[in-house]
C-alpha cells in the first residue's frame, strides 16, 4: 500500500485499486471520494465523478458539483477493496472514509469528537491505519467547551440587540451557518442568511429569511442577527450607511482565538480521538502534521507525518 499527500487530500494505492480522497483536481484511474462539501474538498468533484454522502451530495450541488450519494456504513465494492463511509462530525454530511482489504486504513478528513447542536461527533470505528487530519492538532488550539461558547454567542447577540445594534456573524455558508442558525432558533431568533446558507439550512429544517427574498428588508430593519461569509466584511461600510446604525460583528472560527468555535477536532480531541482507535499506525496531513506526529510518538504511538509518499 501506497499513501500520497495531494494538496489538502490523500491518494492511497491499495494492490490494483487507487483511490483519492479529498483531491483538488482529478487524479488517473482512481476512485475518488469527497468527504464534505467545503469548496476545498470539492475539487476533483466539480469535474469527474465521485462519492459522498447523502447530507453530502445535497450540499455539494448547492455549490455546483456532482457527488454520487451512498448511504453511511453502506460496504462500497472498489477493484480489490471495499470502502465504507462513517460520521465525522465536523459538519452535516461530512465522513470519514474506511478502506477494507484484509486490514481497515481509516482516512479521517476535517472531523470532531465534540458534538454539536446539529452534528454528534465522529464514530471511531476499529482501524489498523489511521490517516488523521492535523488542522489544529497542535498545544497552541485547546477550545473552550462548545456550551461554553454558545452561551457567549448568544450573550453576544443578545447585548448588540438590547443597545439597539445591528449583528453581523461572520461564518462559512455550508457548515458554521447552519449550526448558528441552529443556536440562534433555539432562543427564538431569526437569522438573515445567504441564499446558499439558506438552501443548506432548508435541508435541515431550520428557520431564516434569506437576503433579497421578499420582506427580509423589514427583517433586517427588525434588528435580525445576519450570518455572513467573512467576503462580506468588505461590504461593512456600505452596509452601515445603508441601515443607519452601528453594527457589532464577530468572526465565528477555529481562528479568531477570541471566538475559537471550530468544527475541526483541537489539541486534546484529536489526541484522544487517536488513544480511542488505537491504531498500529498513525500517518498525520495537513498543518501541524509533524507537530501531531511528534506529540503522538512522544506517548508511544507510532506516527509519521504524510510529507512524502508513505509505503507500507
Amino acid at each position: 500500500m501506497i499513501l500520497r499527500p495531494y494538496g489538502n487530500g490523500v491518494v492511497v494505492d491499495v494492490d490494483h485499486t487507487r483511490i483519492a480522497v479529498d483531491t483538488p483536481a482529478p487524479v488517473h484511474g482512481a476512485k475518488h471520494i469527497v468527504t464534505h462539501a467545503h469548496m476545498d474538498h470539492l475539487g476533483a468533484a466539480r469535474r469527474v465523478p465521485a462519492l459522498g454522502t447523502i447530507g453530502t451530495a445535497y450540499l455539494a450541488a448547492i455549490r455546483g458539483a456532482t457527488v454520487c450519494p451512498v448511504r453511511e456504513f453502506e460496504h462500497i465494492a472498489a477493484g480489490d477493496v471495499e470502502i465504507e463511509l462513517v460520521p465525522a462530525g465536523h459538519i452535516p454530511g461530512s465522513a470519514q472514509v474506511c478502506i477494507h482489504n484484509g486490514k481497515t486504513i481509516l482516512i479521517t478528513g476535517d472531523f470532531k469528537i465534540e458534538p454539536d447542536i446539529i452534528e454528534m461527533g465522529a464514530d471511531n470505528p476499529e482501524a489498523d491505519v489511521l490517516v488523521l487530519e492535523t488542522t489544529f492538532a497542535s498545544p497552541d488550539f485547546v477550545f473552550p467547551p462548545r456550551k461554553e461558547l454558545y452561551r457567549k454567542l448568544i450573550a453576544f447577540v443578545r447585548s448588540a440587540l438590547d443597545a439597539g445594534e445591528f449583528v453581523v456573524l461572520f461564518a462559512y455558508d455550508i457548515g458554521k451557518a447552519q449550526e448558528i442558525t441552529a443556536l440562534l432558533n433555539t432562543v427564538g431568533m431569526i437569522p438573515i442568511v445567504t441564499k446558499q446558507a439558506h438552501a443548506a439550512n432548508m435541508a435541515l429544517g431550520l428557520q431564516d429569511v434569506p437576503i433579497g427574498s421578499p420582506g427580509w428588508r423589514e427583517h433586517l430593519e427588525e434588528h435580525a442577527p445576519l450570518v455572513l461569509p467573512l467576503r462580506f466584511s468588505r461590504a461593512l461600510r456600505e452596509l452601515r450607511l445603508s441601515l443607519g446604525g452601528s453594527i457589532r460583528t464577530l468572526r465565528v472560527s477555529g481562528w479568531n482565538p477570541k471566538f475559537p468555535l471550530s468544527s475541526h477536532a483541537d489539541f486534546r480531541q484529536t489526541l484522544s480521538f487517536v488513544e480511542r482507535i488505537s491504531p498500529e499506525l498513525v500517518v498525520t496531513y495537513g498543518d501541524n502534521a509533524l507537530t501531531a506526529a511528534l506529540e503522538l510518538k512522544r506517548r508511544g504511538f507510532e506516527a509519521i507525518p504524510l510529507t512524502k509518499p508513505v509505503f507500507l
